[in-house]
């Protein structure tokens, strides 16, 4: 199945959470990744409206991806074969290590510690010091 891109008022949406200089790195996603981001966006505005960066860390998480340029089929691909632990192309290395590569795009961009944070470890447990209840929450909203 095929994502739809953005309609106006979903991209109006994303718009209001977002930093300009980030907005690159989400419209840069592929369209099931920008979807999907919102819809994560989504979950975790309707249970906390008002915690904006817990929104953006929902939102932003997947940015990586859009690195490896990657098909739906060679996503398959590069999963398959690190689950069966095969030589990773680079483009698949990227695709595997896209929660890195999408938090050090953050920190460039001075994004806040939990959205660079929940980008590089999703869908691990929070790093010392992050609150264990909001990255659930993060996590709950990531259901894949």
């Amino acid at each position: 199945m095929f994502a739809k891109p953005l309609e106006p008022s979903e991209q109006s949406e994303v718009a209001q959470w977002l930093r300009p200089a980030e907005a690159p790195l989400f419209w840069g996603q592929q369209v099931a990744d920008q979807r999907h981001g919102l819809e994560t966006a989504r979950k975790i505005a309707a249970r906390f409206p008002g915690d904006v960066e817990l929104i953006r860390a929902g939102l932003l998480h997947d940015v990586g991806k859009r690195e490896a340029r990657l098909s739906a089929v060679g996503r398959t691909f590069a999963t398959l074969a690190g689950l069966a632990k095969l030589p990773l192309t680079t483009r698949f290395r990227l695709y595997r290590d896209h929660g890195p590569v999408g938090a050090t795009a953050l920190a460039a961009l001075d994004a806040e510690d939990l959205v660079i944070a929940f980008a590089s470890l999703h869908p691990g447990g929070p790093p010392p010091g992050m609150a264990a209840d909001r990255w659930q929450v993060l996590l709950d909203a990531d259901d894949d």
